[in-house]
Parts: structure tokens; C-alpha cells; sequence
């Protein structure tokens, strides 16, 4: 409960009182919901867990699994993805169990976060457990926020998985345009782009002007994906929205990585657009400073735009 405090309110406690908690854990006593909590909380503030203390947590969990609620499935695998560790087989597996069994229990959030989870971790969830929360995000569906309709839609394209027709029709029908950041609209475009689900033109009309009004909010990631989507679609942006964006580029530009770079340039070139010079100049000079970190296509797609 300390550690999640701190973390619910962004603030970072002390290393020795971290380091203090984190040792004094007493791993037999602890229940689903304890293992969660902590390891929620140690991911939200960034501070990796050792190797003692996770794989103590891991066996603690695996030994706890038929007691985990929604909530703690979610929020544990939350934390595993986000430290980048693979739960064991049998953990995953227990965990998988439980989620059919509790499905029906699922909230908006923890749906998303459970999904988003398997697919940033790259295990392919089972059919039953896939099928169970499909089914209960239609049940729900009037309590998605856009950030989980995003993550949705994310972990299906991320693991090249078709979603249910109905789930996908209500997804976007339900994005609460006016509430959605950058990283929203990006995402839940990039997602149906991936999936090859072409959005009507009233979600199209209502992304592009609230990606407008946040324009100046966008990350190259952000700014990429955005873009993508719109060339893999054939859709024109505005001449509004590509000048904000252009303009953003340009100021963020010394943050761009190699695939946000091809992305970009792959995405202009697509749409038939010539790009700023001060756009290309910047990504040029960027491209060289990141030039250890060009992939294969990244390399192919840059040079194609050119």
C-alpha cells in the first residue's frame, strides 16, 4: 500500500525506503492483490525489481492464481510487460485459466491492459480467453475511455489478430472523440490500418479534426503511426493538419528514432506530399546521428521516399 501511494501520485519515494520495502516483503504472506499492487507500482515509477524479489513474487503468484480478481490479472501483467519479463509457462498459463473463469468480471480497463499486455509481450493469448473478453467488451462497451478503446484495438493489430466485426464497429463508434490525445488517435489509427479496417467517414472526420486541436501534443511515434495509417488507407490529410504536423516535426525532430523517420518520409512519399526542406533537413541530419540504428526496411522505405 506504500508503494502504490507513491506511485498513484506519481512521486518517487526514497531508494532506501524502496530498497527497505522491496526487502522486507514477506513473500509466503502476500496475497494475489499484494503481488500485484507492488508490482504495479514499482512499474509506475520505473524501479526494476532484483532478481530475488521477482522471482519470489513470480513463485508467490503462481501459488495465489485461483484468488487473482480482474483487476490484479491486469495490473500484473501490466507490470511484467512493462519490465519487459516473461512470466513462466505455468504462471501464464494459470493466469490464462483465470481470466475465463472471471471474465465476466472485467472492466473497460482491465481488458485493455490484459491485451495490451499479451500482445507487448508476444504471447499469442488462447482462443477461449480471447473470445471471453470480446464478448464482455460488448457488455461493457459504454464504459470505454479512448485510451483503452486504443490499447484494444493495439493489441489485436500488434498480434495481427483479427478482432470481431461487432467489437470493432463498436469501438470506434464509441470513440469519445473530444477526450482523445495524440497517442489515442495515432494508436487506434495505426491499429485499424494494421487490421485493415478502413474507418467510415464520420470517425475519420472526427480523428482528423481532434488530431487538429492536439496537434501540438503529438511524439514522433505519434506523428509517424498517424501518418502511416492515413498513406496505408489512401486518405488525404488536411492541408491544416499536415502543416501542424509538419511544423511539429520539425520541433521535435531531434527525438525521432529510425522507423519513426522511414514512417514519415515512407508516409509523404505515399500520399504524393513534398515535405518541407527544413522537414527533410532535420530528419536527414537526425537520420545520421541515429545511423547505428537503421533496420533493413527502415533503410529500404527511407531511401524509397527519396
Amino acid at each position: 500500500n506504500t508503494l502504490w501511494a507513491f506511485a498513484t501520485q506519481v512521486r518517487q519515494p526514497d531508494d532506501e525506503l524502496v530498497a527497505i520495502l522491496t526487502g522486507l516483503a514477506v513473500l509466503r504472506d502476500m496475497t494475489a492483490h499484494d503481488i500485484a499492487n507492488t508490482l504495479w507500482a514499482l512499474a509506475t515509477l520505473g524501479r526494476q525489481p532484483d532478481e530475488a524479489l521477482m522471482a519470489g513474487l513470480m513463485e508467490r503468484a503462481f501459488a495465489v492464481r485461483q484468488t487473482f480478481n480482474p483487476q490484479d490479472i491486469a495490473q500484473l501483467l501490466w507490470a511484467l510487460a512493462t519490465f519487459g519479463r516473461q512470466p513462466s509457462e505455468a504462471l501464464l498459463a494459470g493466469l490464462t485459466e483465470r481470466v475465463v473463469e472471471v471474465c465476466d468480471d472485467f472492466m473497460p480497463q482491465a481488458i485493455a491492459n490484459t491485451l495490451w499486455a499479451f500482445a507487448s509481450l508476444g504471447q499469442q493469448p488462447s482462443e477461449v480467453l480471447v473470445a471471453g473478453l470480446e464478448a464482455r467488451a460488448v457488455a461493457v462497451r459504454g464504459d470505454f475511455k479512448p485510451q483503452e478503446i486504443a490499447n484494444t484495438l493495439w493489441a489485436f493489430a500488434t498480434q495481427v489478430r483479427q478482432p470481431d466485426d461487432e467489437l470493432v464497429a463498436i469501438l470506434t463508434g464509441l470513440a469519445v472523440l473530444r477526450d482523445m490525445t495524440a497517442h489515442d488517435i495515432a494508436n487506434t489509427l495505426w491499429a485499424l490500418a494494421t487490421l485493415g479496417r478502413q474507418p467510415d467517414e464520420a470517425l475519420m472526420a472526427g480523428l482528423m479534426e481532434r488530431a487538429f486541436a492536439v496537434r501540438q501534443t503529438f511524439n514522433p511515434q505519434d506523428i509517424a503511426q498517424l501518418l502511416w495509417a492515413l498513406a496505408t488507407f489512401g486518405r488525404q490529410p488536411s492541408e491544416a493538419l499536415l502543416a501542424g504536423l509538419t511544423e511539429r516535426v520539425v520541433e521535435v525532430c531531434d527525438d525521432f528514432m529510425p522507423q519513426a523517420i522511414a514512417n514519415t518520409l515512407w508516409a509523404f512519399a505515399s500520399l504524393g506530399q513534398q515535405p518541407s526542406e527544413v522537414l527533410v533537413a532535420g530528419l536527414e541530419a537526425r537520420a545520421v546521428a541515429v545511423r547505428g540504428d537503421f533496420k533493413p526496411q527502415e533503410i529500404a522505405n527511407t531511401l524509397w521516399a527519396f
